[in-house]
């Protein structure tokens, strides 16, 4: 469950880094919880073809995380926020900075 979790940050993340077909899978399975079955019933082909995109879907995910570090350091910088937030001296720096992090 918590694997899901990870790489639905990752797929949203990295989304526009796939084919439209490996990102469309991948939220079938990630955000919509469907079975191999379901994806490859939708998608017209086998369990076994649904299975081996996800499997390559999640590890392009891993590389662009592994290369970028793009989430790993979103977490550490609103880390950093909410430990300056609770500094009375600088509460307003990281309001500020989760400002920035939340606007896209």
């Amino acid at each position: 469950m918590e694997e899901n979790i990870e790489f639905t940050i990752l797929l949203d993340t990295y989304e526009k880094l796939l084919t439209e077909t490996q990102a469309k899978i991948l939220r079938m399975r990630f955000d919509e919880d469907l079975s191999l079955g379901e994806i490859g019933e939708i998608c017209s082909v086998s369990r076994q073809a649904a299975r081996d995109a996800i499997i390559k879907g999640e590890q392009k995910l891993m590389f662009y995380e592994n290369a970028l570090k793009i989430v790993s350091k979103e977490r550490k910088i609103l880390q950093i926020a909410q430990e300056l937030e609770q500094n009375e001296n600088c509460s307003e720096y990281g309001k500020m900075l989760k400002n920035v992090m939340e606007e896209q």
